[in-house]
């Protein structure tokens, strides 16, 4: 079972918890429907951002759609870090730089 260490008695009985699923940093950046570029840590529930995915038809789309929730808890954990795959991207005299862990989707 993947997961981590959290609790190891003197009978060497372990529990383990599941890996958690964090797709992104919080330095990537997301277009809001009003036309600001922000952080992803500078979100807030209702926020609309751009959005890609794919529809029943299998046809890449984009919306603007509300945040429903953040995730509290991805912050930087010094005994259990987070791997991140770095892609950078250059576009005229810019460079972009995405950091996301190896599960996540991208396109």
């Amino acid at each position: 079972m993947n997961g981590r260490i959290v609790e190891e008695g003197k009978s060497k009985v372990v529990k383990v918890l599941p890996k958690r699923q964090i797709c992104f940093d919080g330095q990537a950046t997301l277009l809001k429907n009003d036309g600001t570029i922000t952080h992803m840590h500078n979100l807030n529930v209702g926020d609309n951002i751009l959005v890609a995915y794919y529809s029943p038809k299998n046809e890449l789309l984009v919306k603007y759609s509300p945040v429903l929730a953040i995730d509290v808890y991805q912050h930087y954990n010094e005994k259990y870090p987070t791997e991140y795959l770095e892609l950078h991207t250059t576009s005229k005299s810019t460079t972009q730089q995405l950091r996301i862990t190896p599960t996540h989707h991208y396109w």
